[in-house]
């Protein structure tokens, strides 16, 4: 039997675009868990293999903290010139610190272990736009990576093991988060079905 998607998104309501948003970075997670499973059984695989895991990665961290982001102003009950302030500043930016900022600012409760803080900002510095992984050098000819990597993370990332263990654990935090808010969201609906 064949398979069809929908595509387009159109059938999700006004408030529910951070549903999208966390479907899409789901996808990008899946992508992300087979490249590591078939690279992880590789026996042998070409240094470039790293780059659509990278890529696919960081692509999840944006699309997640986005989405956490409107759940939250969603939860938080916040006016719709809230969601239009944070959907102006963020239509211009691809940049992780950003998102990670305004999550932390949006949702005071969240405490962001060092080491996820690091990478997000290390993979920042890396691919501020989003494009470092997806081409071998700016469109001003500079290879994006060469002049702006810390040391100590590229060893982290150009050593399997680690990158991986580094790749599970933001995963494992950011979806901590996303189950927090369903919990919170299941809570309301209870309230309002009670009352």
């Amino acid at each position: 039997m064949d398979k069809y998607f929908t595509l387009d998104g159109e059938h999700l309501l006004g408030s529910e675009k951070d549903v999208e948003y966390l479907k899409y970075a789901e996808a990008y997670k899946r992508t992300v868990m087979v490249l590591l499973e078939v690279l992880e059984k590789s026996l042998g695989y070409d240094d470039f293999d790293a780059i659509p895991l990278l890529f696919n990665f960081r692509h999840y961290l944006e699309l997640q903290m986005t989405g956490l982001i409107k759940r939250r102003l969603d939860l938080n009950k916040a006016t719709q010139i809230e969601f239009i302030r944070f959907n102006e500043k963020s239509v211009n930016t691809h940049s992780l610190t950003f998102y990670l900022e305004n999550l932390v600012r949006y949702d005071s409760s969240i405490v962001v272990p060092q080491e996820i803080k690091k990478v997000i900002i290390e993979l920042n510095r890396i691919d501020k736009k989003g494009d470092s992984f997806r081409y071998p050098e700016s469109n001003k000819g500079f290879k994006h990576y060469r002049r702006s990597i810390n040391a100590d993370f590229y060893r982290k990332i150009a050593r399997f093991s680690t990158m991986k263990e580094i790749m599970i654990k933001c995963i494992e935090f950011f979806e901590g988060i996303e189950e927090k808010y369903e919990m919170e969201e299941d809570a309301l609906r209870i309230d309002r079905e009670n009352s």
